[in-house]
């Protein structure tokens, strides 16, 4: 197990990252970070994933250069819905730079307290310290490696987790399109994308190849008795907006973590089942995107 995973992107490892790193470790707090974790020939995205598993909280270095990248905020992403899930803060913000810019940009993390990088690690790894109770976890180096297991109960999921969960797992999917049409407009100019969201809970793209409109769809979050799903339309709207779905997607509980699970979509060929929010995403845009496939 680890005290703390380091997601960070690469611009900041010199500056911030490797610094605090070395704090941390003099003060016998256990580090996750990737350039010492993930070795030549590990799948990274199953070392990181390996890594957030294990680790007790996540400190995530946001500067306007994580937040551009597509690894840092995936690791976000996992842990925030990893904390959603379990009920217990994991998620701890560093920022580094104009912070009221930043929380914009990043604005899962908005109404999270974070600590503003001065340039002084001691003033980071002194909070880690309160923050892991006052002592970090032994070293395996250490000749106090015995420690009492303590089982650890399920904690019960309420209407008020589920629907967290929901809304944190909506705006996954929406940053994911965000980041899927950068990446697609950057390798095919012929492709253009637009995306409007008329307000927090609905986002509508459509799709042009050179500037014919060849598909759309609409992502909203609607109510189902108790219990909302998160709702999916792709194709050519025939009806009110927001209102006609090609998929269904509702929380469902998993040995005691929240995930998504799709009601219809398997009929299409689109499966989305015990999924993660990043998951469900990566299904509906492989969905929505599937036209341009007979162009």
């Amino acid at each position: 197990m680890y005290d703390v995973f380091i997601c960070h992107c690469s611009t900041d490892k010199k500056d911030i990252v490797d610094p605090l790193v070395a704090a941390c470790i003099d003060a016998g707090i256990k580090c996750w970070f990737d350039s010492q974790e993930i070795q030549w020939g590990d799948s990274i995205p199953q070392r990181i994933s390996d890594g957030l598993q294990k680790s007790q909280f996540v400190l995530v270095v946001i500067s306007e250069n994580s937040v551009n990248r597509r690894w840092p905020l995936k690791e976000i992403s996992a842990a925030i819905a990893a904390e959603v899930s379990h009920g217990a803060v994991r998620v701890l913000p560093l920022y580094v730079g104009d912070r009221r810019k930043l929380e914009q940009l990043v604005p899962l993390l908005a109404d999270k307290h974070g600590l503003t990088w001065n340039g002084n690690p001691e003033n980071v790894v002194e909070a880690l310290r309160r923050r892991l109770g006052g002592k970090a976890t032994v070293s395996l180096n250490s000749p106090l490696v015995a420690k009492t297991h303590v089982p650890k109960l399920r904690v019960p999921i309420t209407d008020m987790d589920r629907d967290r969960f929901l809304r944190t797992a909506f705006k996954t999917i929406c940053g994911y399109f965000e980041h899927a049409k950068s990446d697609v407009e950057a390798s095919e100019p012929r492709i253009t994308l637009d995306l409007t969201q008329p307000d927090t809970e609905k986002l509508r793209v459509k799709l042009y190849l050179n500037g014919r409109s060849i598909t759309e769809c609409q992502i909203w979050i609607a109510s189902l008795g108790r219990h909302g799903t998160i709702n999916f339309f792709a194709g050519r709207p025939m009806f009110n907006e927001f209102n006609t779905s090609n998929e269904m997607i509702s929380v469902e509980e998993s040995s005691g973590e929240m995930r998504l699970k799709g009601m219809m979509g398997s009929l299409a060929g689109h499966t989305i089942i015990n999924a993660s929010a990043e998951d469900a995403a990566a299904v509906l845009w492989k969905w929505f995107v599937q036209p341009l496939e007979r162009h």
